[in-house]
């Protein structure tokens, strides 16, 4: 049986596509994945998230054993092996990745087999360049693509390469944990600084700005620390608490935000959180919800605090969020 997935991107949210056998569909998108399952019951999970407007694309991609097709003439592609083989066939040349490997591949179309590894699925991370923001980069370096890709399937050892390879899994994951979430521009900025190094690295060119990295792990600290906020939000919690369950101290938490945010604290962040649920709440309350028992319910107990924080944040009040939603 034949699967056909459209890939496609979203800004600022999360694509989640699985893949089950089903009768062959007609190819209508250039960018599409044909994919041929070994098991009728087998699945394709594709997660991406769009950095910006003609910005990278980060995924997370995990499968049980397939062969397919892609066509993708839009972007450069990294791909990090996480889990399983991954065997491709472009322009009658092969390339063979295995777990821990990462390589590079230009836009084209490329025939895939993939081998599910001993956990029963092939994982991996991709960051996808477009085509117009590389061209930007490698005006910038006064060099073309081809001198940094002269093949498909090239491997980038150095620092960065090596760099680039330990990011990028995990970077996929805390980008996912909560789609939603618009990606924090410092992040995009130090990504795009990354991927500078490794083309310089590839040229052999000394590298002008290179990228701090330091971004990387305090996006991560910042992620977990933004999931218990997200889980405990209606509840009183202390700064301190959290940083002592990610066991690292609260100046450590505090700096990690301000990194990821711009200046932001953690608890600035906690009360944007809560700030969000209590719209939520307010836009699906039914005819007896009350404004405050709903800030209340979202850990907002300061009414007065609440209704100006409320309408800097979404332009309304909370009580005409109610009211357009009674209406």
């Amino acid at each position: 049986m034949v699967v056909t997935l459209s890939v496609a991107t979203f800004h600022r949210r999360m694509l989640l596509g699985v893949a089950k056998a089903a009768p062959e569909e007609p190819e209508t998108d250039p960018r599409s994945v044909g994919l041929m399952l070994d098991d009728p019951d087998g699945h394709l999970h594709l997660e991406q998230v769009l950095l910006g407007p003609g910005e990278a694309v980060i995924s997370r991609v995990s499968s049980t054993s397939y062969s397919g097709r892609m066509r993708d003439e839009d972007y450069f592609t990294f791909v990090f092996q996480r889990a399983g083989r991954y065997d491709l066939k472009i322009a009658g040349n092969d390339f063979a990745m295995s777990p821990g490997s990462l390589l590079a591949f230009r836009p084209n179309e490329r025939h895939t087999r993939v081998r599910a590894g001993k956990s029963g699925v092939r994982a991996a991370a991709t960051l996808q360049v477009p085509v117009a923001r590389m061209a930007d980069q490698l005006r910038v370096l006064e060099t073309s693509s081809n001198a940094v890709f002269p093949r498909d399937g090239i491997a980038f050892p150095g620092r960065a390469g090596r760099a680039l390879a330990a990011i990028l899994p995990q970077l996929a994951d805390d980008l996912l944990v909560r789609p939603s979430s618009a990606p924090p521009p410092r992040l995009t900025q130090e990504i795009r600084f990354l991927i500078e190094d490794v083309l310089c690295e590839a040229l052999g060119a000394t590298i002008e700005q290179q990228s701090s990295r330091r971004i990387f792990p305090a996006f991560h600290r910042v992620r977990q620390a933004e999931e218990l906020m997200y889980a405990h939000s209606d509840e009183p919690l202390a700064m301190r608490d959290i940083a002592k369950f990610l066991g690292v101290s609260l100046r450590s938490l505090q700096l990690a935000f301000a990194e990821t945010h711009d200046g932001l604290t953690p608890r600035d962040v906690l009360n944007r959180i809560r700030l969000e649920k209590a719209r939520a709440r307010l836009l699906a309350a039914d005819g007896d919800a009350q404004v405050t028992t709903v800030a209340m319910d979202s850990g907002l107990f300061h009414l007065g605090r609440f209704s100006r924080a409320y309408a800097r944040a979404f332009g309304e009040k909370p009580s005409e969020t109610l009211l357009r939603r009674r209406a």
